[in-house]
């Protein structure tokens, strides 16, 4: 891993071309530090891996295995310091890495996040009328990692809520945690989200479950938060 302070973005994406584009513009449109841009296809039947390489970025095809042993593929690719996992039908705000990157400099946090918007697909418009309020993480998409947290922490499970459980096992070792309150990504809402069949299928409630009996086991380390 690099200790340049550049960064590296990876997209884990399944069945994503839809948003894709949008996605990886809003990499492009980075004003500094972003060294590369990684599209890791897990297993999608649609044209996701032909046209992450037409849009100019280093690409892996997988089988399908779940987005988090997408993201443990594309960190193998990873040759910086730090790292943003950057969901397929997300986009960054124009300064994102800039703002996330200032904030890592100067508290030296492990992990640093910033706030998101929901942006809604039409059968969402009249659910959520709250929507627009930007919300907190620590969500992939709003937060830069340093890829030695890796090393604390271990790596991705193979399965779609990966996230969650790295975040929680990131706490109980004591990783340091940063929060900004600016604006930094736009979470798009739709049908296919991966979020939402974690949700109905009981898998991010199963991960809180592991959590808590983590805690009652042990006690966390220390967790730096500023």
């Amino acid at each position: 891993m690099s200790v340049d302070g550049s960064v590296s973005v990876v997209i884990p994406a399944f069945n994503a071309a839809r948003f894709l584009p949008d996605a990886v513009g809003s990499v492009r449109r980075q004003s500094s530090v972003v060294r590369e841009l990684i599209v890791v296809d897990d297993g999608s039947d649609d044209d996701t891996f032909d046209l992450a390489q037409s849009l100019g970025a280093t690409t892996l095809k997988l089988t399908n295995g779940g987005a988090g042993r997408a993201r443990r593929a594309g960190l193998d690719l990873v040759s910086s310091e730090f790292v943003l996992f950057l969901d397929a039908d997300d986009r960054l705000r124009p300064e994102a890495v800039k703002l996330l990157h200032d904030a890592a400099a100067a508290s030296r946090a492990d992990l640093v996040s910033g706030q998101l918007v929901n942006i809604l697909d039409e059968e969402f418009s009249s659910m959520m009328p709250n929507a627009s309020a930007p919300y907190s993480g620590p969500l992939a998409s709003a937060t830069l990692i340093r890829a030695a947290a890796f090393e604390l922490v271990g790596p991705f499970n193979d399965d779609n809520v990966s996230w969650l459980r790295w975040i929680a096992s990131a706490k109980r070792r004591g990783a340091g945690f940063h929060m900004i309150d600016e604006i930094v990504a736009d979470r798009r809402v739709h049908s296919a989200n991966v979020s939402r069949t974690a949700l109905v299928d009981g898998s991010y409630f199963d991960v809180l479950r592991e959590h808590v009996r983590s805690l009652r086991k042990s006690p966390p380390a220390a967790v730096g938060e500023s």
